[in-house]
């Protein structure tokens, strides 16, 4: 009976599981914020080995020896933080980034590190190369690394968690306070058409302000979606999102809230909260991301 009782415990685990690790991560693309992390993670290991004496070799400078793994730590994670992202942006993007995949590049990062300390012990002479000596040192590097990673995973979660549904409250209720404002431009605006056009100037595109809803980029494509008698239309032009925004600058009500995106805010009926940042809801069935390196421009240009 006990056994039953434990797997069905443990299935109703797993789907609850499954949906916080796909929960949306913010994956810092703030190069100082990664410099003063790297650092301070590369300073906890020096004070750590320092303060429980970890494998230090007699006839060897016991600083010199801290110093190294120090080092190690540094390398490894400019490694992670700035070579792998460079090398492979798909991988990276934030809005595909999930707690799920914060912890598993957690645990790449403590793992690489275990193998450089290996490395570095065998040429210090107090570790030899086999399975064993592999083992321990993967065991004593996520001994030190588990405990300021579960730390930082958590910490930043929920802290731009709670300051991102917080802030979307607000938003949401400069929107419902400015209603009557958007309905008067909405009014003005219904006969102004927008005009887009694809980067060779054959396909063109005149639509509406009020019927107006985003523009979506993909890969040398834009997206257009509009209402059209009560439901969503899209059309496709070449072109780039930076070109469009050129030609959509001079319309007060459209903004760029991602680098993929650019919505007409007067479209927007729902603001929340994640982790990443903003989603806006726009008709029945599109939730717009907005990107944290354009959350404050996002405030600013509702309020």
């Amino acid at each position: 009976m006990k056994k039953k009782n434990i797997i069905e415990s443990l299935m109703f685990m797993i789907p609850r599981v499954k949906n916080y690790l796909r929960q949306p991560y913010p994956n810092d693309s703030d190069a100082k914020r990664k410099w003063l992390t790297i650092f301070a993670v590369g300073l906890f290991v020096v004070t750590f080995i320092w303060l429980f004496d970890l494998n230090i070799k007699e006839g060897i400078s016991n600083l010199f020896i801290i110093l190294g793994f120090g080092i190690i730590t540094i390398c490894v994670m400019i490694l992670n933080k700035f070579i792998l992202p460079y090398l492979f942006p798909k991988i990276f993007l934030e809005e595909s980034w999930s707690i799920g995949k914060e912890i598993l590049f957690h645990l790449w990062t403590i793992f690489l590190i275990g193998i450089s300390n290996l490395l570095y012990a065998n040429w210090g002479g107090y570790y030899e190369i086999g399975i064993y000596s592999f083992l321990l040192a993967q065991l004593e590097t996520l001994l030190i690394g588990i405990f300021p990673s579960s730390f930082i995973v958590l910490y930043k979660h929920n802290h731009y968690l709670k300051k991102n549904i917080n802030t979307a409250r607000e938003l949401i209720g400069v929107l419902q306070t400015e209603d009557e404002e958007r309905t008067n431009n909405t009014k003005n605006n219904q006969e102004q058409f927008i005009s887009l056009s694809s980067e060779t100037g054959k396909d063109k595109l005149q639509i509406k302000m009020n019927d107006f809803f985003f523009v979506k980029s993909i890969d040398n494509y834009i997206e257009v979606y509009w209402n059209d008698r009560n439901s969503t239309r899209k059309s496709l032009l070449r072109g780039s999102l930076k070109r469009i925004e050129k030609e959509l600058n001079q319309y007060s009500s459209l903004f760029r809230c991602h680098r993929t995106y650019i919505i007409n805010i007067n479209k927007v009926d729902r603001i929340s909260g994640n982790s990443q940042g903003y989603r806006l809801r726009i008709g029945a069935d599109h939730e717009i991301p907005v990107a944290r390196s354009y959350i404050k421009a996002f405030q600013k240009f509702i309020n």
